[in-house]
Parts: structure tokens; C-alpha cells; sequence
């Protein structure tokens, strides 16, 4: 399970008049675990520093399943980045247009197996000071059973 909570824009976004609305994409790893429509988060209109992104995503994770298949591959993979789940904030101004990325950040997957222990409500530093994310990932008994 993934989860995004609160999002911390940082001042930058916050004073920036282009953008108007803002969501979270969410990039698994490996390609079987969700599709693209559920790794996006509500769009929520910028009205402050803080918003509530109520972000949930859960993924089965069965013995002999293509999920767990990928979960596995994603953690032994010689790529560490590969075992990264990637959480880019994203943006849209008020007149519509393309969107664009504002920042970027990860968390692992080998630190959940490491610590054995789940990530909860983990604040997720962004790329270009856009801002932060509070994060949870629910993973240590599917990364058991992918072990």
C-alpha cells in the first residue's frame, strides 16, 4: 500500500501565480503492479502551502502473481534505482495547458527490507525546493514474501 498525505508546497509554488492546480504521480516499479490511471492522485486546486493529497493506493501481492514477480525483480535488480517508488508533483495553471513537473522525489524499497520495518508518514523531500510529501508505504510483508 502507498499512500500520499500532506503536501508541503514550498514557497516558490506557493508565490508562482501559473500554477493553480497541483497532483501527485506515483511511479511504481516494475510495470505490473498498477496502471497509470492509479498511480495519479486527485488534482487539488492550490489554496495555501499545505494540502490534503488523500492518496491510497493498494496493490495484491499473491504468491506466484505477475505483482510479485516485478516486486522481486524491482528489489534484486543490480540498478538500486529500480527498487525506488517515484513520487512527481506536477502542475497546471488556471488557463489550462500542459502540465508540468515541479519537482521530484523517491523512497526505497531496500530500505523497507533493510529496516523490516514499514515507512509511515515519512516526509519525501522534492527536487527544486518544490516542496515536501508525507509518505507511507505498507511493503514488508509482500517484500517477505518476494524475498
Amino acid at each position: 500500500k502507498v499512500e500520499v498525505g500532506r503536501i508541503q508546497l514550498g514557497p516558490a509554488v506557493v508565490r508562482d501565480g501559473t500554477v493553480s492546480e497541483v497532483w501527485v504521480e506515483v511511479d511504481l516499479p516494475g510495470d505490473d503492479l498498477a496502471t497509470a490511471e492509479e498511480q495519479v492522485s486527485k488534482r487539488m486546486q492550490k489554496k495555501g502551502a499545505e494540502l490534503d493529497c488523500g492518496f491510497s493506493l493498494s496493490i495484491p501481492i499473491a504468491p506466484g502473481s505477475r505483482a510479485l514477480a516485478a516486486l522481486r525483480e524491482a528489489v534484486a535488480s543490480e540498478q538500486e534505482e529500480d527498487a525506488d517508488i517515484f513520487f512527481a508533483l506536477k502542475a497546471r495553471g488556471a488557463a489550462g495547458g500542459a502540465a508540468r513537473q515541479l519537482g521530484e522525489g523517491f523512497v526505497s524499497l531496500r530500505t523497507i527490507v533493510e529496516s523490516g520495518n514499514e515507512l509511515v508518514a515519512v516526509p519525501v523531500a522534492l527536487s527544486g525546493d518544490a516542496g515536501t510529501l508525507s509518505v507511507s508505504v505498507a511493503a514488508v510483508d509482500a517484500l517477505r514474501l518476494a524475498g
